[in-house]
């Protein structure tokens, strides 16, 4: 599912804002930056909740995240 993310503010983005290490090894989950990373991690056995992408990278995104169930949101 490819979905806009129009404003920073957007509820549906808010496990990326305020990101902190701690946070993230206190729940298990890491974030994988860049396209590579991204790339192998959706094609990865590991369980992904979410991708947040520039839109330039949306329709790249779409179709692999779409055949791992993964939401992707995109900004511009």
């Amino acid at each position: 599912m490819l979905e806009s993310i129009a404003s920073l503010d957007d509820p549906r983005i808010a496990a990326y804002r305020n990101l902190r290490d701690r946070t993230l090894r206190g729940e298990s989950l890491f974030v994988a930056e860049g396209r590579v990373l991204a790339r192998r991690l959706l094609e990865s056995p590991y369980e992904t909740e979410s991708i947040l992408v520039e839109e330039a990278c949306a329709e790249e995104f779409a179709q692999l995240a779409g055949e791992a169930g993964v939401g992707t949101y995109y900004t511009s």
